[in-house]
């Protein structure tokens, strides 16, 4: 039979126009039909290069008995998470509500009035690990439906105000100061650093762009030597890795979704645009810092950006937003070699490149879902391949007579000016103005930004980071040739920015003041793994000249780059040039500690003075023996000095207020001194980063 999704712009909608269950998209007319027949909706969430939407998908979409259970007792709604934004990231949130884990496809039953009452994600047909597979989940909550729903309706209650609470939640409060953030973020990714690997975590490891973003601009950042090192070396190490990983197209050029395992091997072969987007900005930055392996980084950009054009390039100019994982119904079928078929494609120089990119026998690569080895190899293990291309290029002509991966043909706008933004940074200038000249085009007069640009039609609404990408990526062609056509562009951008999304206390909206309502809005403000929304707007904003919205937007989001550094990486990067400004004062620190007298009065070989510490309201410091091993007590020295200091009684929960340290002060003939504080500010909820201060005295011989 026939539905509603043969005409969308969207191609994993259309994957599904064959199916035999009566699909809707997202709309009034699928919800009016189930206040009609007063039956639940049940919404499935996905998008067209996932490997485990195409599994459900076969398993039950496909099976008429199973849509007959659908047809019959719901209304059944698909949706392309990566054109609806806002419909997967409300819905995802009753996911991991309801599972503590999230995932695609998701499955959510939901309520005439769109609120969730059940959540899932991907659902076997079959019964599993003794739960109901997917045909008898479906009775049963059908038979809820008819004999619970006072129990159901009051879920989806429950359900709706924690997912408004969760996006309504405001960044926990911190008077942390701006400077500090920078080498706390970078001492919380030496601590999940994987030395060996590169990459901070467990598996599966996703490219941490962000993360590798940050650690670039620390390392150019004045300060401590050591941080600096550290952040470069954990930059590159994770870099290098990346390249000579199996996640790495090595035949092909570009990289893969993520891996399944820590040494970056065995990917999930999708491929993503945005992702290799940030990729070339990082391999950008990698090559001009003027360190590491600077011609393995250009060349791998270089592949890359040829892959984009080669196998992401749409008729109309712009670039697909994904490769789907899968090809003759196979994950990675596309991607994986039998020493056979290179000892075919190579004749004699098949040994040599067999040794070199780790082949093995019985394969090097394990079935994701089974993890049983399948006599296929991935290559992998070669920094500098440059030896090789000619190799390289058989293969990929061989590989070119497969049958490809499905390249999902939306446009994402936003995608697209990160790639563009990307090709101009790293000086592919013909690529990025053939972008800049398209999106031109879709964009309106007053700066608004569509969604998506599907069969060459702008689509839907665009979000917050749409904005947000597309004037950081004509900034940057602006940049890259000097033409103001480009930079008065993205100011006009900026301003619809503001227009639509900013809120008045400080940060931005995912959706603007024009897009549909569900269940709450949000502020963008973590990585996933793209730059948040608010962390590239915030950059653009420095870009436009607007300091004082930048600088209310930090001010309004610091409480999070203060406790979770490592989720707001991108932020905390497009923060650094206001941290950067002579006379920028940053935020207030919760201590802040000076010197009485200005200049202490020396008697014979003593000084005497005090040090003041002021603690702000709702904080608190360790006193110097804290209850729990894991605080940090607080201490005082003096560099090269002898000193008796006159602390207060220990307290159990540390000192607040203002406290008065007198201090005697053995001296010879300087004439200054530095004394160094040690604490860790806590509030009744969480502990700060340990910090360190110090301050200068004078000494005054009468």
């Amino acid at each position: 039979m026939g539905n509603r999704l043969a005409a969308s712009t969207s191609l994993y909608l259309r994957q599904h126009a064959s199916n035999p269950i009566a699909w809707h998209a997202w709309g009034e007319e699928a919800f009016e039909e189930a206040a009609r027949r007063d039956c639940p909706v049940f919404l499935s969430v996905g998008y067209a290069s996932c490997h485990w939407c195409h599994v459900m998908a076969h398993e039950s979409f496909e099976d008429p008995d199973v849509a007959r259970v659908l047809n019959e007792h719901f209304v059944c709604v698909k949706v392309d998470r990566e054109e609806r934004p806002d419909v997967d990231e409300a819905y995802m949130l009753a996911v991991q509500l309801a599972t503590g884990r999230g995932g695609w496809p998701m499955s959510v039953f939901l309520t005439p009035s769109r609120k969730p009452f059940l959540a899932a994600t991907y659902v076997p047909k079959e019964p599993r690990g003794g739960h109901p597979g997917f045909q008898a989940l479906c009775l049963r909550v059908e038979e809820a439906w008819r004999t619970e729903r006072d129990a159901l309706e009051a879920a989806a209650e429950e359900f709706s105000e924690a997912i408004a609470r969760v996006q309504a939640r405001q960044a926990p409060a911190s008077d942390v100061g701006l400077s500090q953030l920078p080498d706390q973020a970078v001492a919380a990714l030496a601590h999940d650093f994987d030395n060996r690997f590169g990459g901070f975590g467990d598996t599966p490891k996703f490219p941490p762009h962000t993360a590798i973003a940050l650690l670039m601009a620390c390392a150019r950042r004045a300060g401590a030597e050591e941080m600096r090192s550290t952040a470069a070396s954990m930059a590159h190490a994770t870099l290098v890795q990346m390249i000579r990983g199996g996640i790495h197209d090595q035949v092909g050029g570009g990289f893969h979704r993520y891996s399944t395992d820590a040494a970056w091997l065995l990917p999930h072969f999708e491929k993503m645009l945005v992702d290799n987007a940030l990729m070339l900005v990082n391999l950008g930055e990698a090559a001009e810092s003027g360190t590491g392996e600077t011609e393995v980084y250009r060349r791998t950009a270089a592949r890359l950006v040829a892959w984009m054009e080669r196998e992401l390039r749409l008729p109309g100019g712009l670039y697909g937003s994904a490769l789907d994982a899968d090809s003759e119904g196979e994950e990675g079928r596309y991607y994986v070699w039998t020493e056979d078929e290179v000892r075919s494609a190579l004749g004699d120089r098949a040994a040599a490149f067999l040794s070199a990119f780790g082949f093995e026998q019985d394969g090097n690569f394990a079935d994701e879902a089974t993890g049983e080895r399948t006599g296929a190899n991935i290559p992998h293990g070669v920094l500098n391949a440059a030896p090789f291309d000619a190799d390289l290029g058989r293969l990929l002509e061989v590989r070119a007579e497969r049958p490809p991966p499905a390249l999902d043909d939306k446009a994402v706008v936003g995608w697209n000016a990160l790639a563009m933004g990307a090709l101009a940074r790293m000086g592919f200038l013909d690529p990025a103005l053939r972008l800049a000249e398209v999106l031109e085009g879709v964009v309106e007069t007053d700066g608004g930004v569509p969604r998506v640009v599907s069969t060459q039609r702008p689509s839907t609404l665009g979000y917050l980071d749409d904005h947000a990408f597309a004037a950081q990526g004509f900034f940057r062609v602006a940049e890259a040739t000097g033409d103001p056509r480009w930079s008065a562009l993205a100011k006009r951008i900026v301003a619809k920015m503001v227009s639509e999304f900013e809120d008045p206390e400080g940060g931005f909206f995912a959706t603007g003041v024009h897009h549909e309502r569900l269940l709450g809005r949000t502020k963008p403000v973590f990585d996933q793994p793209a730059p948040s929304g608010n962390a590239v707007a915030v950059e653009c904003l420095l870009r436009a000249g607007r300091q004082d919205a930048a600088e209310r937007a930090v001010r309004s989001l610091a409480g999070w780059m203060a406790h979770a550094p490592q989720a707001t990486e991108a932020l905390l990067r497009a923060t650094m040039p206001l941290i950067a400004q002579p006379g920028f004062a940053g935020f207030q620190e919760p201590v802040q500690i000076r010197l009485e007298p200005e200049a202490w009065a020396v008697e014979g070989d003593v000084a005497r003075g005090r040090i003041l510490i002021t603690i702000a309201p709702g904080h608190h410091i360790n006193s110097r023996r804290p209850p729990a091993k894991w605080l940090i007590p607080t201490s005082v020295e003096f560099e090269g000095l002898d000193a008796t200091v006159g602390f207060p009684e220990d307290a159990e929960l540390g000192w607040d207020g203002e406290l008065e340290l007198p201090v005697t002060l053995q001296v010879s003939g300087q004439d200054s001194f530095e004394v160094v504080v040690r604490y860790q500010a806590c509030t009744e909820d969480v502990c700060l980063e340990p910090s360190v201060q110090r301050v200068a005295g004078r000494l005054r011989r009468s």
